[in-house]
Protein backbone atom coordinates (compact mmCIF):
# COMPACT_ATOMS: atom_id res chain seq x y z
CA UNK A 1 0.00 0.00 0.00
CA UNK A 2 1.46 3.34 -0.88
CA UNK A 3 0.57 7.11 -0.50
CA UNK A 4 1.00 8.78 -3.87
CA UNK A 5 -0.45 12.18 -3.30
CA UNK A 6 -1.89 14.45 -0.60
CA UNK A 7 -3.50 17.58 -0.74
CA UNK A 8 -4.96 19.77 1.61
CA UNK A 9 -7.70 22.82 0.71
CA UNK A 10 -7.60 25.47 2.87
CA UNK A 11 -10.66 26.93 1.67
CA UNK A 12 -13.79 25.96 -0.64
CA UNK A 13 -13.05 23.16 -3.28
CA UNK A 14 -14.54 20.31 -5.48
CA UNK A 15 -16.04 18.30 -2.24
CA UNK A 16 -16.80 21.17 0.71
CA UNK A 17 -17.24 24.71 0.79
CA UNK A 18 -14.42 23.97 3.94
CA UNK A 19 -11.53 22.91 4.12
CA UNK A 20 -10.49 19.15 3.15
CA UNK A 21 -7.85 16.92 3.16
CA UNK A 22 -7.50 14.69 0.50
CA UNK A 23 -4.90 11.47 -0.33
CA UNK A 24 -4.74 9.20 -3.20
CA UNK A 25 -3.82 5.61 -2.01
CA UNK A 26 -2.72 2.39 -3.94
CA UNK A 27 -3.50 0.09 -1.61
CA UNK A 28 -1.70 -2.40 -5.05
CA UNK A 29 -1.89 -6.42 -5.05
CA UNK A 30 -3.92 -5.94 -1.60
CA UNK A 31 -6.87 -4.00 -3.56
CA UNK A 32 -8.78 -7.50 -3.61
CA UNK A 33 -7.94 -8.95 -0.26
CA UNK A 34 -10.27 -7.95 2.49
CA UNK A 35 -8.35 -7.61 6.38
CA UNK A 36 -9.86 -10.77 7.07
CA UNK A 37 -7.29 -12.40 4.99
CA UNK A 38 -4.19 -10.60 6.79
CA UNK A 39 -2.76 -12.81 8.79
CA UNK A 40 -2.51 -10.59 12.22
CA UNK A 41 -3.56 -7.33 10.72
CA UNK A 42 -6.36 -6.24 13.47
CA UNK A 43 -4.07 -7.09 16.68
CA UNK A 44 -1.37 -4.88 14.51
CA UNK A 45 -3.42 -2.34 13.83
CA UNK A 46 -4.55 -2.47 17.69
CA UNK A 47 -1.05 -2.38 18.64
CA UNK A 48 -0.15 1.11 16.53
CA UNK A 49 -3.39 3.09 17.38
CA UNK A 50 -4.91 1.74 20.24
CA UNK A 51 -7.94 4.34 20.37
CA UNK A 52 -9.65 2.62 17.32
CA UNK A 53 -11.12 0.10 19.97
CA UNK A 54 -13.68 3.25 20.68
CA UNK A 55 -13.53 4.72 17.05
CA UNK A 56 -17.19 3.96 15.64
CA UNK A 57 -17.80 3.42 12.22
CA UNK A 58 -20.89 4.22 9.68
CA UNK A 59 -23.76 3.47 12.76
CA UNK A 60 -21.29 5.34 15.42
CA UNK A 61 -21.24 2.39 17.74
CA UNK A 62 -17.98 2.35 19.62
CA UNK A 63 -16.10 -0.78 18.61
CA UNK A 64 -17.70 -0.76 15.46
CA UNK A 65 -14.61 -0.46 13.56
CA UNK A 66 -12.13 -3.24 14.79
CA UNK A 67 -15.28 -5.49 14.48
CA UNK A 68 -15.45 -4.90 11.08
CA UNK A 69 -11.95 -5.35 10.33
CA UNK A 70 -12.23 -9.06 11.58
CA UNK A 71 -15.10 -9.48 9.47
CA UNK A 72 -13.64 -8.12 6.46
CA UNK A 73 -13.33 -4.56 4.97
CA UNK A 74 -10.93 -3.62 2.51
CA UNK A 75 -7.56 -1.49 3.26
CA UNK A 76 -9.23 2.03 1.95
CA UNK A 77 -11.53 1.79 4.37
CA UNK A 78 -9.51 1.44 7.08
CA UNK A 79 -6.95 3.99 5.63
CA UNK A 80 -9.83 6.91 5.90
CA UNK A 81 -10.88 5.61 9.56
CA UNK A 82 -7.31 5.99 10.54
CA UNK A 83 -6.57 9.01 8.95
CA UNK A 84 -9.84 10.60 10.61
CA UNK A 85 -8.80 8.68 14.09
CA UNK A 86 -5.43 10.70 13.67
CA UNK A 87 -6.98 14.22 13.04
CA UNK A 88 -9.42 13.70 16.01
CA UNK A 89 -6.27 12.70 18.13
CA UNK A 90 -4.33 15.62 17.37
CA UNK A 91 -7.41 17.72 18.40
CA UNK A 92 -9.20 18.42 14.94
CA UNK A 93 -13.02 18.34 14.73
CA UNK A 94 -13.52 16.04 11.88
CA UNK A 95 -16.64 13.90 10.89
CA UNK A 96 -16.62 13.44 7.09
CA UNK A 97 -14.98 11.02 5.36
CA UNK A 98 -15.59 9.24 1.66
CA UNK A 99 -13.41 7.29 -0.22
CA UNK A 100 -13.90 6.79 -3.85
CA UNK A 101 -11.59 6.15 -6.75
CA UNK A 102 -9.15 7.84 -7.74
CA UNK A 103 -9.64 11.05 -10.46
CA UNK A 104 -6.44 10.51 -12.60
CA UNK A 105 -5.41 13.35 -15.15
CA UNK A 106 -4.98 10.85 -17.65
CA UNK A 107 -7.42 7.66 -18.37
CA UNK A 108 -7.57 4.32 -16.92
CA UNK A 109 -6.40 5.03 -13.20
CA UNK A 110 -5.07 1.48 -12.21
CA UNK A 111 -7.45 -0.65 -10.19
CA UNK A 112 -6.95 -0.20 -6.51
CA UNK A 113 -6.05 3.39 -6.84
CA UNK A 114 -8.43 4.84 -4.51
CA UNK A 115 -8.79 9.18 -2.69
CA UNK A 116 -9.44 9.60 0.89
CA UNK A 117 -11.63 12.73 1.67
CA UNK A 118 -12.45 13.89 5.01
CA UNK A 119 -12.97 17.32 6.94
Amino acid sequence: MEILETQVYRGANYWAPVPVIRFVLDTGTLKDRPTNRIPGFCERLSEVLPTLDEHPCSSGKAEELLQQVRKGIGLAHVAKHMALKLQILAGECLSYRTTEPAIAPEEGAPPGVQQVIFL
